[in-house]
């Protein structure tokens, strides 16, 4: 009987020993669980590629990543701590309050606490770290090279005022000047990839490419209204300056006096006669360069380059010649 009677009071005793069992063991659980999911994570690291996207835009000297490099680490770093806080959030079989009878011993440690001292969690935790910082750090430094060539069209987007340029007057050369660096600018862009991976960190720059390729094709519209309309101007400024020429030209004076005034014209109109050439020129290239740009031109605008051909080609080939053989032959007369 009174073994019988000390059956149950050891198997009581021992209940405690049961219950800070299980709970070792549960709690061993949930270290394994946040071990095993830092080994899982380590190896997709190391063996994948493109895990994260970063967008990148231009800084005031280097490239700037978001989420940038601290802000990355951090929620990394808020990552495994609010993996901690949840494990540690669950309650363990010696918090509950019904078997404070049976449990003597309280040298309790929290899961987090032993986490925090677990090596191979801090192994592997810090690979991840390593691995996140090494990756785009690269990336960093691939991005400040292969983005450098866009930087100049960076900085003339940022410069760039349609209004302030369509009231700048500009000058043939200087509109045929910034056209070729807008057409170098889409040129550029064309070469533009909007996605780099860096092992597992993918660089994403469409934005940049959007924002860099909108103000090239504004400004190449606008140099191409501004020069089409300086052509249309310097082509009738050259049709008035061949016509009065030509007409100056075509006279056939008969007194003496008429006679010294027509050579007298015709010398001024040869002293002129390159800077005439040079205006045809001129107006003939502003032409064929809004040609190479694929700019129509209006049939006003074509009928009076066409004049203008008509009237040089006469001027040079014809007035000037006729004019010439007067003057010699109408001096022979007056001298007999």
């Amino acid at each position: 009987n009174a073994r019988r009677h000390q059956l149950p009071k050891h198997d009581q005793e021992m209940l405690g020993d049961c219950i800070r069992l299980v709970d070792y063991m549960f709690q061993s659980s949930l270290v394994k669980i946040v071990v095993q999911a830092a080994i899982d994570f380590c190896h997709r690291v190391e063996n994948s590629s493109k895990m994260f996207i970063l967008q990148v835009s231009f800084g005031e000297q280097n490239m700037v990543f978001d989420p940038c490099l601290e802000d990355f680490l951090q929620m990394l770093q808020d990552l495994w701590v609010g993996t901690l806080q949840v494990v540690n959030a669950v309650p363990s079989f010696l918090s509950v309050r019904q078997y404070d009878p049976l449990v003597k011993a309280r040298n309790h440690q929290t899961v987090e606490s032993i986490l925090r001292g677990d090596r191979d969690f801090h192994k592997f935790t810090e690979a991840i770290r390593q691995r996140i910082h090494g990756d785009i750090t690269a990336a960093q430094r691939y991005s400040d090279k292969n983005f450098a060539v866009f930087r100049r069209i960076h900085e003339y987007v940022l410069q760039w005022n349609e209004d302030e340029f369509n009231s700048t007057a500009r000058s043939h050369e200087e509109l045929a000047s910034d056209m070729h660096l807008m057409k170098e600018f889409q040129e550029d862009l064309e070469r533009f990839k909007p996605h780099h991976p860096v092992g597992i960190i993918t660089v994403d720059g469409k934005n940049i490419r959007a924002d860099l390729t909108k103000v090239p094709e504004i400004a190449l519209s606008a140099m191409k209204n501004a020069l089409a309309e300086i052509a249309r101007r310097k082509c009738a400024e050259a049709n008035q300056v061949f016509d009065s020429a030509n007409k100056l030209l075509d006279e056939r004076p008969k007194s003496l006096n008429q006679y010294a005034d027509f050579v007298k014209n015709y010398n001024e109109i040869r002293g002129k006669q390159e800077k005439m050439d040079e205006l045809r020129e001129e107006v003939e290239s502003m032409y064929q360069l809004l040609k190479q740009y694929h700019v129509r031109n209006t049939m006003d605008d074509v009928t009076q380059l066409e004049i203008l051909h008509s009237k040089g080609n006469d001027f040079t080939h014809k007035k000037v010649v006729d004019a010439h053989t007067f003057i010699l032959e109408k001096k022979e007369e007056m001298v007999e």
